[in-house]
């Protein structure tokens, strides 16, 4: 494995091939375009991760930011941080980075992209070299993407992760390299927990998810898209469980 990378963009759209890590920030402001899943990852030591991502139909094979021009409709209006550390994994520390890339360049050599090569090449910016990241603008987005992901375990990460553990334990395990997927109505109740701004926050959102998922199922009826009916079952849930938070709080309010 080469302990140097060099990255280009170029803009081809294929790691743009579903809908990225978003922080609750992100998918709050973005509520109308990303439905968000509480994603939960099984580590290789048996311990639990909790994310906030967006969630589409695997079917569709593209983020629900690209437009019909195969671009970001969102690169001006808080494109979400992830997008800015591609190729990078700030789930993962710095010193990690090479070999993140050793495994990013093997699946870019096969979806022909060829944006990330070994060592040094003409037109390539040098992006790790060993345990560093030597590109200012890349190692910048990096650390306050980490940052980020600490404001969110504090906020409710791992709140959330002790109220859940008994529940966790019992959940199926995710695929490999894959995550269970579930509605963001547990981190909702968590951050409502603690101020109405966050509550009534919530509330919009969750209004706001259920006309998305709403739209995204009317559009799979009509692509009639056999494989996508699992998926199609699992927004319904999702949307169910928003109503049901919904009307919690109306009740609560009566």
């Amino acid at each position: 494995m080469s302990a140097s990378y060099s990255f280009q963009c170029s803009a081809c759209g294929r790691c743009c091939n579903s809908a990225p890590a978003l922080s609750v920030d992100e998918l709050f402001h973005h509520s109308a375009r990303f439905v968000g899943c509480l994603a939960v990852r099984r580590e290789a030591a048996g311990g639990v991760r909790l994310a906030t991502q967006g969630h589409d139909y695997p079917s569709l094979g593209a983020c629900p930011a690209r437009d019909a021009m195969g671009l970001c409709a969102i690169h001006d209006d808080r494109k979400p941080g992830m997008c800015g550390v591609v190729p990078l994994d700030p789930g993962l520390p710095q010193g990690m980075q090479a070999i993140v890339l050793a495994r990013r360049h093997r699946e870019s050599a096969f979806l022909d992209a060829n944006c990330i090569v070994p060592g040094a090449r003409a037109g390539f910016a040098p992006l790790v070299d060993g345990e560093r990241i030597v590109d200012a603008a890349w190692l910048h987005a990096f650390d306050r993407y980490r940052a980020q992901l600490q404001i969110d375990d504090e906020r409710w990460g791992q709140s959330l992760l002790d109220w859940m553990r008994p529940e966790l334990a019992r959940l199926p395990p995710s695929r490999a390299g894959g995550y269970l997927a579930l509605s963001l109505v547990p981190v909702l109740a968590v951050l409502g927990r603690a101020s109405a701004d966050w509550r009534e926050r919530g509330f919009a959102y969750a209004s706001e998810q259920v006309a998305l998922i709403e739209a995204n199922i009317a559009r799979a009826l009509q692509r009639r898209h056999a494989p996508d009916r699992p998926f199609t079952e699992e927004l319904r849930n999702f949307a169910s469980q928003y109503r049901q938070y919904l009307h919690g709080a109306q009740r609560a309010a009566a």
